[in-house]
């Protein structure tokens, strides 16, 4: 029989149990069981449970059940004993790293197996780069049976930009080493690489998000889980809106061909709120009117096709955007690509004059890529699409309720709908206290009554 000896290991209670086989001094096997005790319990002499602590004439539950597991666990140890020494006497021909991986195979497979780790087979990929594409894929899949549509072309994009991002960062990443340390570590590269708080803010969301969806396998870290992530950071952009006097000019403007065009678009997207993939989907056949002559128009939202309302919403068709329809026999102007657009909003800004200087960002190159750069740049050179659903939630939002606004750009989140407002904070702390104020008159309250 094989001599076998058991010891304990590791600094952190309870500890694993180790057993040792050493036949000569070119041998020496070291192998962890399936077993784990607390030191106190630990009886080096005997290699099993102190039996000094069973209690003789026990009469409680409490002293009962410890005797009981006392004995069961010195059994089992006993006999695992027993069955490591017959494979080891039963192959004997085999090198030290050949019988360890045998003893291990062995345990894995007939003995407390229901206690150890086995060797499985992960689906999901721990490493980064590889659970990103996995994740692509996983979601390129059409399930009715959870409502789940595939992610859009976007969305694909914006993750692969998130994994070539990463690879700069760490390229050998692996999922289970995301932690509240990395997030410090990768934060601090964030700021030296020059992204932006909202650039880091979307990324740090979507790495969340992927531990999340690797968690059914993985042993993923509770910092993540728990992570806190702002979801509205300042906007170097605050500001950039088109006023009521901005949108004034635009509709006057003597314009023909595409930036004819391109005024028509814009000066609709800031009366509806769409965004742009809405916006250039708008087709006359789904406008409905009501009996008192109001015009809506159903449109089908890209972002939000996998929600309840499978993203449908109807959008009203304003007495502004019903006009410029008009000059086009009640059609919508011609649909043009959305590159092409923000460069030609640009061009049209600066033909309507829009040229004062504000602080804020545009993208630039630089030594580390792309980056949103803060200075000061002429108005028309910071236009974007965005520009029309932010216009609309600023000027629109002095004289409607929020949950109002939340129904006219269908946002469901009011921390969402906030960041569409560009007004400065006094400005915005004002119209509360105005608010409060009209609430107050409402209530029809005597002065007498405030003494």
């Amino acid at each position: 029989m094989a001599n076998i000896i058991f010891y304990l290991r590791g600094t952190k209670e309870p500890k694993k149990v180790y057993l040792r086989y050493r036949p000569n001094r070119d041998f020496d096997l070291h192998i962890n069981t399936p077993f784990v005790i607390h030191s106190e319990n630990w009886d080096d002499t005997t290699k099993q449970w102190d039996t000094s602590q069973i209690v003789k004439g026990a009469k409680t539950i409490e002293t009962k059940k410890q005797n009981a597991e006392i004995l069961d666990f010195n059994k089992r140890i006993e006999t695992f004993k027993l069955d490591i020494s017959n494979q080891i006497d039963n192959n004997l021909n085999l090198t030290a790293p050949q019988l360890k991986e045998h003893l291990k195979d062995f345990i894995l497979k007939h003995y407390f197996a229901h206690k150890l780790e086995t060797k499985k087979k992960y689906t999901i990929p721990d490493k980064l780069d590889a659970l990103i594409d996995y994740y692509i894929q996983f979601r390129s899949v059409e399930d009715k049976t959870q409502g789940k549509k595939p992610i859009s072309a976007n969305t694909i994009k914006k993750y692969r930009g998130l994994k070539s991002t990463l690879m700069k960062f760490n390229k050998n990443l692996i999922v289970t080493d995301i932690n509240n340390i990395f997030r410090n570590k990768l934060v601090k590269w964030f700021n030296e690489q020059g992204y932006t708080a909202q650039t880091q803010t979307k990324y740090l969301k979507d790495i969340k998000m992927l531990c999340k969806f690797a968690e059914t396998e993985h042993n993923i870290s509770k910092d993540v889980l728990s992570w806190k992530i702002d979801r509205n950071p300042d906007n170097v952009t605050k500001g950039l809106y088109l006023n009521f006097d901005k949108l004034a000019i635009l509709e006057t403007l003597d314009l023909t061909g595409s930036l004819d065009e391109v005024r028509d678009w814009l000066l609709i997207s800031c009366y509806t709120a769409l965004r742009v993939s809405e916006l250039f989907s708008l087709d006359t056949a789904n406008i409905v009117e009501d009996p008192n002559g109001r015009k809506f128009i159903k449109v089908i939202e890209k972002k939000n096709r996998n929600a309840k309302d499978k993203g449908i919403k109807y959008t009203a068709l304003l007495p502004k955007v019903v006009d410029i329809m008009s000059k086009r026999g009640g059609k919508f102007p011609k649909v043009i690509s959305e590159p092409y657009y923000n460069r030609q909003l640009k061009k049209l800004c600066k033909i309507a004059g829009f040229d004062e200087v504000v602080q804020s960002a545009k993208i630039e190159a630089t030594e580390n890529g792309n980056r949103r750069i803060e200075g000061e740049y002429p108005f028309y050179e910071l236009v974007t699409s965005h520009i029309g659903r932010q216009t609309s939630v600023t000027l629109f939002g002095q004289f409607m309720d929020t949950e109002t606004m939340q129904m006219m750009t269908n946002h469901h989140d009011k921390t969402l709908l906030e960041h569409y407002n560009k007004i400065d904070i006094d400005t915005k702390q004002l119209q509360k206290a105005k608010k409060v104020y009209e609430a107050f008159k409402n209530m029809n309250i005597t002065p007498e009554q405030l003494n």
